[in-house]
C-alpha cells in the first residue's frame, strides 16, 4: 500500500509538473505571438511614417512651385497612406494619433481646394511633419495595468458606448424602414437622430478599419460612386434627389453595418489612453469637418453632429474626472467650465429637439465655436498626458 501510494504520488507530481509545463509553454507561445503582432504593428507604423514624411517633402516642393495638380495628387496619397496604418497608431500611440490628425485632416481637405492656399497648407504640412517625426521616434509604453480609478473609468465608458451603439442600431432600423416605405419626410426627421448616436462614439467606430467608411463616408472620400455606401448616400437622395427610390440596398447594408459595429464594440478592449484621446479626437473632428459644413452638405444638420461630438467627448471627461481631480483639480474645473461655455454657445442654435440649419450660422458664430472647440481640445490633451 505504501509503495502504491509512493508511485501514485510520483505520478500525480509528474502529471502536475507536465501540466504546469504545458501551461507555461502555452503562455510563452501566447506572449511570443503578442510580441510578434506588436513588432509587426510597430514596423507598419515605422514604414507608414517614413512614407508620409517623404510625401510631406514632396508636398513642400509642389506648394513652392504652386503646382495645384501635384498638390491635389499628393493630398490623396497622404490620405491613402495614413488610412493604411492609422488604426495601428491609434492603438499604440493614441495621443500622437490625435496630434497628427489635427494637421493631417485639414491638410488633405485643403489640397482639394483651388486656388491653392499656399500659406495655410504649408503651415499644416509643417505641423504634420513635426507630429510624424515624434511618431517615428515613439516607443510603445511598457507600463503595467492602469490604476483602479482608470480601469473603472474605462468600464463606465464602455457601458456608455454600448448603450449608444445599441440605440444607433434601433434608430438606424427605424430610419431605414421609413426610407423603404417611401416616407420621405419621416425619413428626413429620423436621419439626424440616427446620426447623433453615431457621432457620439465616432472614434470607436473609426478604430474598426473599413466599418467607418462604409457607414460614414462622404462622396469625395471614395474613388468611384459604386464604392459609396452609408448614411450620406441616403442623405443626398433625400435632400438633393428628393426621393427614396432605389435606396433599399443602401439602407439594408447600413443596418447590417451598424449591427456589425455593435458586435465589435461588445468585444473591444479599451485602454485609458485610448479613451481620453478619443475625447480629443471628437472635438478635433467637430472643429475639422462639422464646423465647416462639409459633413452634412446636403441636409445641413451639421450642428446635430457637432453637438453629438461634444456630448461624446463630455461623456469621456465625466468618467475620468474623478482620477483627474486627484492629479490636477484646477485643470478638471477649468475643463468643466469650458464644456459649459461651449454647450451654451450651441444652445442658442437649438430649434425644438434639434438645431437650426448650418447655413443659418454667420461667420462670427462658426469662428467662436471653432475657437472654443480648439481650446477645449488642448485642455483635454493635457488630461490625456496626465492620465496616460
Amino acid at each position: 500500500m505504501k509503495r502504491f501510494t509512493s508511485i501514485l504520488s510520483v505520478l500525480v507530481v509528474s502529471s502536475l509538473a507536465l501540466s504546469a509545463c504545458n501551461t507555461n509553454q502555452a503562455n510563452d507561445q501566447k506572449n511570443n505571438e503578442k510580441a510578434k503582432t506588436a513588432q509587426s504593428a510597430q514596423n507598419a507604423v515605422g514604414e507608414g511614417t517614413d512614407k508620409l514624411l517623404q510625401l510631406s517633402d514632396e508636398l513642400t516642393k509642389a506648394l513652392d512651385q504652386k503646382d495645384s495638380a501635384k498638390v491635389k495628387k499628393l493630398g490623396e496619397q497622404i490620405n491613402k497612406t495614413w488610412f493604411s496604418f492609422e488604426n495601428k497608431v491609434r492603438k499604440s500611440a493614441p495621443l500622437l494619433y490625435t496630434e497628427t490628425e489635427k494637421s493631417l485632416l485639414p491638410l488633405v481637405s485643403g489640397t482639394k481646394i483651388e486656388p491653392v492656399d499656399q500659406k495655410t497648407l504649408s503651415g499644416l504640412n509643417e505641423k504634420m511633419a513635426v507630429s510624424l517625426n515624434k511618431l517615428k521616434n515613439f516607443k510603445p509604453s511598457k507600463k503595467g495595468t492602469a490604476n483602479a480609478d482608470l480601469n473603472k473609468a474605462v468600464e463606465q465608458y464602455k457601458e456608455y458606448v454600448l448603450k449608444q451603439s445599441n440605440q444607433l442600431v434601433a434608430a438606424t432600423e427605424e430610419f431605414s424602414n421609413a426610407v423603404i416605405k417611401g416616407e420621405m419626410e419621416k425619413a428626413k426627421k429620423l436621419y439626424p437622430n440616427a446620426r447623433t448616436y453615431y457621432e457620439r462614439i465616432e472614434p470607436i467606430a473609426e478604430s474598426f478599419g473599413d466599418l467607418d467608411p462604409k457607414i460614414d463616408a462622404r462622396e469625395n472620400d471614395v474613388s468611384s460612386p459604386s464604392e459609396w455606401t452609408g448614411f450620406h448616400v441616403i442623405e443626398k437622395a433625400l435632400w438633393v434627389n428628393k426621393t427614396t427610390k432605389g435606396q433599399e440596398k443602401v439602407v439594408n447594408q447600413l443596418v447590417q453595418d451598424v449591427k456589425e459595429l455593435h458586435k465589435k464594440i461588445e468585444a473591444v478592449q479599451l485602454e485609458p489612453a485610448q479613451v481620453v484621446a478619443g475625447a480629443v479626437e471628437l472635438l478635433d473632428e467637430a472643429a475639422t469637418s462639422k464646423i465647416t459644413g462639409e459633413e452634412e452638405r446636403y441636409s445641413h444638420v451639421d450642428l446635430v453632429d457637432l453637438a453629438a461630438n461634444v456630448e461624446g467627448s463630455k461623456a469621456i471627461f465625466d468618467v475620468v474626472k474623478e482620477p483627474l481631480m486627484k492629479k490636477d483639480p484646477e485643470l478638471a474645473n477649468s475643463i468643466e467650465k469650458e464644456f459649459s461655455a461651449l454647450q451654451r454657445s450651441l444652445k442658442q442654435f437649438k430649434k425644438g429637439a434639434s438645431f437650426v440649419s448650418y447655413n443659418q450660422l454667420k461667420e462670427k458664430d462658426t469662428r467662436k465655436i471653432s475657437q472654443q472647440l480648439n481650446t477645449l481640445s488642448e485642455s483635454l490633451s493635457k488630461v490625456a498626458k496626465l492620465l496616460s
